[in-house]
């Protein structure tokens, strides 16, 4: 898959003063990224979602160094559509949500490789949200926003391990 498809090193810039933040024009030499979503903060590392262009990015808080992990725009037969929520397990694979699309969760690897770990069928109009670890990090949570009806039977389910849980 894609490696550092974009990168470079951040700076950070003051955007605003309070509330008055919403009303001021962006300053010069910043970036706006593009329907950002869902966020993960792991061992020094920021992971975070766009779904402008459906890329999962991670920061390297120490090096300042921002990279894209996944581009689906640069990926034949993209297997992952619709990023959104994300999380991190003990051994350090992303673990993506996909907002509609196949309704899956997948999880990105060593060496940018991405695939998935599972997907919900039969309920069409709905999302995968919230993943997230249980403590141990052997057991992974998650729902499914409006469950099969569609509209406000959510459900949420555990899925349990083993998991990697050693970087």
């Amino acid at each position: 898959m894609a490696t550092d498809v974009l990168e470079g090193t951040i700076q950070w810039v003051t955007v605003s003063n309070g509330t008055t933040g919403a009303v001021m024009p962006r300053p010069a030499n910043t970036t706006a990224f593009r329907g950002g979503e869902g966020i993960w903060f792991d061992h020094g590392h920021i992971y975070f979602t766009t779904k402008g262009g459906n890329r999962v990015w991670r920061l390297t808080t120490s090096l300042r160094h921002l990279c894209v992990m996944y581009d689906d725009d640069l990926v034949g037969g993209a297997p992952l559509r619709g990023v959104d929520n994300v999380v991190v397990n003990r051994a350090g694979e992303v673990f993506v949500a996909e907002d509609g699309d196949n309704m899956q969760l997948h999880v990105i690897r060593e060496a940018y490789t991405v695939g998935p770990l599972l997907q919900i069928v039969g309920q069409d109009g709905s999302e995968i949200t919230g993943p997230a670890f249980s403590p141990g990090g052997g057991r992974l949570y998650f729902s499914s926003q409006r469950g099969a009806d569609g509209e406000f039977a959510g459900i949420t389910y555990e899925v349990r391990g083993p998991f990697r849980r050693t970087r």
